[in-house]
């Protein structure tokens, strides 16, 4: 899982923001709003910092 979660985090931060998630989604061609991506975020971020890090990513993995 760290391998996906590393390549969704393309500028290696740690972390994946709304550009990143979207960015990983369009490679896989799934083209969503920006509103879309917010929510998914939203959904995604159990902390509420705005970004998904390796323990959010590897709960919604499991």
């Amino acid at each position: 899982f760290k391998e996906v979660f590393d390549l969704f985090d393309s500028n290696g931060g740690g972390t994946i923001d709304a550009e990143e998630l979207d960015l990983a989604l369009r490679s896989v061609d799934i083209q969503l709003t920006q509103e879309e991506i917010v929510e998914v975020l939203m959904a995604m971020d159990k902390d509420g910092n705005g970004e998904i890090d390796f323990g959010e990513f590897l709960h919604l993995m499991t």
